[in-house]
């Protein structure tokens, strides 16, 4: 009787945390739009938008095959400091010239999207604390939480 008991009760924990770990995430809706840093490579920068402020947000890129977003490099900055010394290394919003246009993509309040920001790391950045602007739809401009590179 104890083992089947135990046995139950180890069922119920296992498909409560399933359950739990199988809910999308969500954002609080504190009024603020957030940037959360996932991983960087040379080439690329992956982060996660967070909508939690009581209205649609508009970003400009294009929606990749594997479901991500792909930000406009013109709306992008790129801000390196070395700890050591006082160097910054900035790779500010660029104007490009290119003939193809971004999608306007909307991000709901309280959704989160996946983003990918190609664009290299600017040179000498390596072993430095990065952050990067993003200019949204609105003119307005939002900063991700910091990482090592």
């Amino acid at each position: 009787m104890i083992r089947r008991s135990a046995d139950t009760l180890g069922a119920i924990v296992c498909s409560t945390l399933l359950s739990v770990a199988c809910r999308p995430a969500t954002t609080a809706k504190d009024g603020r739009v957030h940037i959360q840093f996932i991983a960087a490579m040379a080439t690329e920068i992956h982060l996660r938008i967070q909508n939690g402020s009581p209205q649609p947000i508009l970003l400009r890129g294009f929606r990749s095959s594997s479901g991500r977003i792909e930000l406009w490099p013109d709306d992008l900055a790129v801000e390196c400091r070395s700890s050591s010394a006082a160097v910054s290394i900035e790779e500010p919003f660029s104007i490009s010239h290119d003939a193809v246009h971004p999608e306007s993509i909307s991000v709901a309040s309280s959704d989160n999207l996946d983003l990918v920001v190609r664009k290299p790391m600017p040179a000498d950045s390596k072993g430095t604390t990065c952050k990067v602007r993003l200019r949204l739809g609105n003119g307005s401009v939002i900063e991700s939480t910091e990482f090592r590179y």
